[in-house]
């Protein structure tokens, strides 16, 4: 989902249900949140090493061994903002996000923000440009064929079903 979607409190709220579960679970938090909090923007190649550092976090959960990974900012999302920032080499963190995606099937939720009451803080856009981001953000998705369910933010029992059983249906 856009910005103030539930991401960050969903993931969260995600990853303690389903460890309570004894699922081979860890979170892996949003990169550039703090960024945010001191309204920092990226500027110039900073978005390259806010792409590595997210890829790395993950990518270092799963060499360890833990089968899922529960995630506020998918590397695919890096990408996104790279294209929405109109840098030039977009394209290319989208084919080494796919590649990973490809080695690392996600299971993907797309949040549906409707009913959420928009916070401000830790937020770049405004409630509008934060609705805009987010259905840009949805139509990359579909763009670029990444799978992915639309779920709405406050139908949490629907995003922990859809999460557990396929993560039972198949390991990643």
């Amino acid at each position: 989902g856009g910005p103030n979607a539930g991401k960050s409190t969903t993931a969260s709220r995600l990853f303690a249900d389903l460890k309570a579960r004894s699922h081979s679970v860890e979170l892996v938090h949003e990169f550039i949140k703090s960024w945010a909090y001191l309204k920092r923007i990226p500027v110039s190649f900073d978005q390259v090493y806010i792409f590595g550092q997210q890829l790395h976090a993950e990518d270092v959960i799963l060499q360890s061994g833990v089968e899922h990974l529960v995630t506020d900012s998918p590397v695919v999302m890096q990408a996104f903002y790279s294209r929405s920032y109109n840098l030039p080499f977009w394209e290319e963190l989208l084919a080494v996000a796919l590649r990973y995606e490809a080695a690392n099937p996600s299971l993907n939720i797309f949040l549906d923000a409707a009913g959420v009451e928009y916070q401000q803080r830790g937020r770049y856009e405004t409630p509008g440009e934060a609705s805009k981001r987010a259905q840009d953000m949805h139509d990359f998705l579909d763009e670029f064929r990444i799978p992915h369910k639309t779920l709405q933010t406050l139908n949490y029992s629907s995003i922990l079903h859809y999460g557990e059983s396929n993560l039972e249906a198949k390991p990643c």
